[in-house]
């Protein structure tokens, strides 16, 4: 099958992930459909069969601890813990500093490393709570409330950013577990960048976008006469969120000849009347 081939392909790889031999029976359409499965892909091939690898490395070596193999269409968030509990055992030591995604920063992982006195850096998801008080946090840093620190590597700037503590409180294992969190919110200078690029071809293609309905008189273009039709162009065109806008009637054209028509005979007709 197009699995075993796969799998033949990447044998060396997968052998080395999973720590043991790669055994032919494991490769059949059984193994397919109870491992490899349709889902979510990153890739945009929803089509193709998935398993999903959760592995823990130590850095700096990148010398590979633990993998574990979990169908393709498995989420992510309860993953972690066991892997985790697998590293524990193995290295049978505390102190250590997990680091992960956004999908590692699910409170109840949170909570169980901190329980088993360990520690883990991850990027909060922009979801929830966060999603809340984000706006400010950002608002603290741009009105001066919290002084900001910059961030250098040498002598490249690399962003700015401030840290403060919150109390965080959640149940592990039927126990209330509680802990300070350090926060720390930092402005990437090139993410900004990349961002505010991003930002003005969104700008271009919005323009553009909103000038077509309304081209130059010309063989062949075609104008929106009347507001509703045009706002329904610019709406189906997906960018009334992203420009501001606003429509201003124009006189018809032959409503000015004919009021121009109407005016010069009016003024006609009142010379005659004052030379008689």
């Amino acid at each position: 099958s197009s699995v075993e081939e796969w799998a033949q392909k990447h044998q060396h790889t997968l052998e080395r992930l999973l720590g043991q031999a790669l055994r032919r029976v494991e490769c059949n359409d059984d193994w397919l459909e109870g491992v490899m499965q349709h889902g979510h892909s990153k890739d945009h091939r929803p089509d193709l069969p998935q398993l999903k690898l959760m592995a823990a490395a130590a850095e700096p070596s990148g010398h590979l601890w633990a993998c574990d193999v979990y169908p393709g269409r498995a989420a992510d968030d309860p993953l972690y813990l066991p892997l985790i509990a697998r590293v524990r055992r193995l290295l049978g030591r505390k102190g250590l500093l997990y680091v992960g995604d956004t999908k590692m920063a699910a409170l109840a992982t949170r909570a169980d490393i901190v329980a088993h006195g360990d520690y883990y850096l991850a990027p909060l998801p922009l979801t929830g709570e966060t999603a809340e008080q984000f706006d400010a946090w950002v608002e603290a840093a741009v009105e001066g409330d919290r002084p900001v620190t910059l961030l250098w590597e040498g002598n490249r700037l690399l962003g700015a950013g401030y840290e403060f503590t919150r109390q965080r409180s959640a149940e592990v294992g039927g126990q209330r577990v509680t802990w300070s969190e350090r926060m720390q919110v930092v402005r990437s200078l090139a993410l900004a960048q990349q961002q505010a690029r991003r930002l003005e071809r969104q700008l271009s293609r919005a323009e553009a976008a909103l000038w077509k309905p309304t081209p130059p008189p010309g063989r062949g273009k075609r104008q929106y006469r009347d507001e509703a039709t045009l706002e329904q162009a610019v709406t189906r065109g997906q960018i009334a969120g992203q420009v501001s806008w606003h429509i201003t009637p124009l006189p018809n054209l032959l409503e000015q000849i004919l009021a121009y028509l109407d005016l010069s005979i009016s003024l006609y007709k009142r010379l005659a009347e004052n030379s008689t």
